[in-house]
């Protein structure tokens, strides 16, 4: 009798966590007890008006040009978006070395004159910079007349001299101000990863590892080894981890015809605290410029995450123009420059998030007319509301933007924040674009779902509510989902699948979107940016 009163009141605890549990999933529209009957469901209802791939590649060979694949999109950018933490990072510890060595040698006072351009480590930098150019420039033309050159190498040793430097210091200099200054190709950075990989060990540690990174370095430079990088915003990267500023980097292939901007997910403290901040605020647009800007009409898209608004639209340490348009204004010159480039923004994590809400500012207020912004995110966490859900949608009708958001399975970041806390009250979070979820090889479960908030469809809310429920992403062993590799590993996993569907195709299905483009996206993608 004792023991069945124990297993009866086992029996009795155990309801009473199923009710507490389904209590708590309400507001998610999931409970446990449905979830398996009710996925299949969704998801087989999702199929039927979905055509399959295979049917979608016959219709589409017709075509004079053909799309890129879903995963000829992803995998490039899933490189970017993971060389950008192991770049910065190196870029760090030279600037870190920098500082070190300028003071010893009394060329700078504090870590901010590495970038002032009337002191001693200035003339010098200069200095060597001019040489290597000169050298470049040399060795690429057809005469032999050094004379260029080798007038750089003696104003260099007069500098030598006047700052009491010998060869090796000058040697160490050149090491340094080649990886913080001089300008970038894929070719560059593959070298510079393998002489100094050491100098970040521990970090490469927590983001993937050396072979990962190298690969992920190597296989941009076997796509085009001549893309390099215009800009980097890195500047406060070696300060107070809880004053530092948003990184991220603009790079040009011209072999492609490409303007990628790539934003560096969360590393240090200030990231994180802006993760944090999940209540939001209004999408006012453009960001902020001077301090009079307030005065100017902006507009309103919605509200968004108001941590993610302030990184990248609100001011910066200095007062000046914020990232986002001071991106904008980088762009803008990229875009008269290279007449008919395609632009890209990437990220993962924060950088995903980072990277839809500046790729929904290059298209919302048309400054780059008849271009398609294209955004690939990985792994990015909620944006914005309902709201700006619409008017995300509305620039995709339009065909000025095209988002190709990539999660996997029990990744619990692309989860949060599901709802502000007090400003506004309880204010749930959508996601916005074209959502392709990864999942885990296995004999119970596809390789890739497809997902996208089609308005007015019960089959689509149910399914996309249920795999967005927060409560079946979280799990004590999540974190390795989330990170590069394994985002990478599950992407290739699909890559036979995911190389019969192109992105152009998923946005003209209205079954999928339920609405109809303004024009067909093999038109637009022809047009230039401009």
């Amino acid at each position: 009798k004792v023991q069945a009163l124990q297993k009866h009141c086992r029996l009795q605890k155990q309801k009473i966590s199923f009710i507490i549990m389904d209590l708590i999933a309400l507001p998610l529209n999931v409970t446990n007890k449905v979830v398996s009957e009710t996925v299949q469901a969704a998801d087989k209802a999702f199929s039927a008006i979905v055509k399959p791939a295979t049917e979608r590649m016959d219709t589409s060979s017709k075509r004079t040009k053909q799309p890129a694949s879903i995963y000829d999109i992803a995998e490039p950018m899933l490189d970017l978006s993971s060389i950008i933490y192991a770049f910065i990072e190196l870029r760090r510890q030279a600037k870190k070395r920098l500082f070190k060595f300028a003071k010893e040698k009394k060329l700078v006072r504090d870590e901010g004159d590495l970038f002032v351009e009337t002191n001693s480590l200035a003339v010098l930098r200069n200095a060597i910079i001019s040489s290597a150019e000169k050298l470049k420039a040399f060795k690429a033309s057809d005469t032999t007349d050094g004379y260029a050159y080798h007038k750089s190498v003696k104003e260099l040793d007069v500098l030598r001299d006047r700052y009491n430097l010998n060869d090796g210091d000058v040697q160490l200099l050149e090491d340094y101000i080649h990886i913080v200054f001089m300008p970038k190709t894929a070719g560059d950075m593959k070298v510079d990863f393998r002489l100094h990989h050491e100098w970040m060990t521990p970090f490469l540690l927590a983001f993937g590892g050396e072979k990962f990174n190298l690969k992920a370095i190597l296989d941009c430079s076997k796509k085009d080894e001549k893309a390099y990088l215009v800009h980097v915003d890195d500047k406060h990267t070696s300060e107070d981890p809880l004053k530092k500023e948003l990184t991220y980097a603009i790079a040009v292939s011209e072999k492609y015809k490409k303007i990628y901007v790539i934003f560096r997910g969360s590393v240090n403290g200030n990231d994180w605290i802006t993760n944090m901040q999940v209540n939001a605020c209004d999408l006012l647009l453009p960001g902020f410029t001077t301090k009079s800007d307030t005065l100017k009409e902006k507009q309103n898209f919605g509200k968004v995450h108001a941590g993610f608004y302030d990184y990248l639209f609100g001011k910066t340490k200095t007062g000046t123009i914020s990232k986002g348009e001071e991106i904008m204004g980088t762009l803008s010159g990229l875009v008269q420059k290279y007449p008919g480039y395609s632009i890209i923004f990437t990220g993962h994590s924060l950088g995903g998030a980072l990277s839809t809400l500046m790729a929904f500012r290059a298209a919302a207020l048309n400054e780059f007319q008849d271009c398609t912004i294209l955004n690939v995110s990985f792994a990015s966490p909620f944006v914005g509301n309902q709201d700006f859900r619409n008017s995300f949608e509305a620039l995709e009708q339009k065909n000025r933007i095209r988002h190709l958001r990539v999660s996997n399975e029990n990744d619990v970041v692309p989860l949060i924040p599901f709802m502000t806390l007090t400003s506004p009250l309880l204010m749930t979070y959508k996601h916005v674009g074209m959502n392709v979820r990864l999942y885990e090889k296995s004999l119970f479960s596809p390789d890739y779902r497809i997902f996208y908030p089609k308005k007015g469809s019960v089959v689509t809310e149910v399914r996309n509510a249920i795999h967005s429920n927060l409560l079946g992403g979280i799990n004590i062993l999540s974190i390795p989902y989330h990170l590069c590799p394994e985002y990478t590993e599950r992407l290739d996993s699909a890559k036979d699948q995911l190389e019969k569907i192109t992105l152009d195709e998923l946005y003209s299905n209205k079954n999928i979107t339920g609405w109809s483009v303004e024009e067909t996206p093999e038109e637009t993608s022809e047009k230039q940016c401009r």
